[in-house]
């Protein structure tokens, strides 16, 4: 019992301690179409830092198996698209910033960003 509390505690540990990680540099939340809050590391931009966004693109490629076919497909290739930029507003604590999008950047939460 005291083995399986501490494999637990652990867990759980672990599990909390990435799940910043995985958003970092992304698009945390749309406010408008020109105006975002983004999720970055502690002094990585800092107000006036020109961002670019980007969408993951993915397509299967040729020789994928009809509907039916029980072989595997194969892996779907993926290539990273700029769809923007924009510029670092305000930092609004270690973690979160206000971005303010170029006219005709297109973006949604999840979108990519990296500082330029």
């Amino acid at each position: 019992m005291k083995n399986s509390m501490l494999l637990l505690i652990f867990s759980l540990a672990i599990f909390t301690s990435c799940s910043h990680g995985t958003r970092r540099g992304t698009v945390a939340m749309k406010i408008s179409d020109d105006e975002a809050h983004v999720y970055m590391r502690d002094g990585e931009v800092e107000p006036g830092d020109w961002v670019v966004l980007f969408e993951k693109r993915c397509t299967a490629p040729k020789g994928t198996p009809r509907t039916g076919e029980t072989l595997t497909p194969p892996e779907e290739v993926c290539d990273k698209v700029q769809v923007g930029e924009g510029r670092i507003e305000q930092v609004l604590n270690n973690r979160y910033s206000v971005m303010k999008a170029d006219a005709g950047s297109k973006f949604r939460e999840g979108t990519i960003v990296e500082r330029r």
